[in-house]
């Protein structure tokens, strides 16, 4: 599971955990209305010492981008939610 958090044109980037990808050359993403795209991983320093990655697809489907909160204004005790769907393909 991830979710897309960014679009340019028709370049989606999707953040998921590292764990759940194949140590592959190939990557496929599937959205939330059934479509399969092929992704690649992208490259992040940021990311080496956290369990995240960045897939990226193209499509010319208009798909919801996450709106990103801000994590300083968080405090201890504030409720957190993680999401996602499993794969059903």
């Amino acid at each position: 599971s991830g979710v897309i958090i960014s679009r340019h044109q028709t370049k989606y980037a999707v953040l998921t955990n590292h764990h759940v990808i194949a140590e592959t050359a190939s990557h496929t993403i599937l959205t939330v209305d059934g479509t399969l795209h092929q992704a690649t991983l992208r490259k992040t320093d940021r990311l080496n010492s956290l369990d995240l990655a960045v897939l990226e697809f193209e499509s010319k489907q208009s798909y919801s981008v996450v709106e990103m909160g801000r994590s300083t204004t968080l405090q201890a005790g504030d409720p957190l939610y993680a999401a996602g769907f499993p794969n059903y393909y």
